[in-house]
């Protein structure tokens, strides 16, 4: 189960002429991603991922999780996986924060949490 959220959104832009400024045809709802219970997810979820080195706690994957899932939600996060995975390397060298993992090591654990993002977001459109 994601931890995806609708949240209101007034547009004004899909006002119908008649109605009043409260109306809900004026208030659609966008997907919103509670990136803190994301995170709690991939807390529990880690390390039973195929990828998992045995010796690592989450102090080493979670700064990978959390770069898919900022990435994904992100500007840049409309591209499929493979166009953003070159922008992805460089940036996991200045946030990795004291994991001691490489890209290699952390690529899929980045793409796992971009992955699960983009497939909540999907169910929503």
């Amino acid at each position: 189960m994601s931890n995806l959220q609708h949240h209101a959104h007034v547009d004004s832009h899909e006002t119908l002429p008649s109605s009043p400024p409260d109306s809900p045809a004026r208030v659609r709802t966008e997907p919103t991603v509670d990136a803190v219970a994301e995170d709690r997810f991939w807390q529990n979820a880690y390390s039973t991922q195929s990828y998992y080195m045995g010796s690592r706690t989450y102090d080493h994957y979670g700064p990978a999780y959390r770069l898919g899932i900022a990435y994904r939600l992100g500007p840049g996060g409309h591209r499929t996986w493979k166009q953003c995975k070159r922008d992805l390397e460089p940036l996991w060298g200045r946030r990795k924060a004291f994991s001691s993992l490489s890209w290699e090591q952390a690529r899929d654990a980045v793409w796992s949490a971009w992955n699960r993002i983009d497939h909540a977001l999907a169910w929503c459109y």
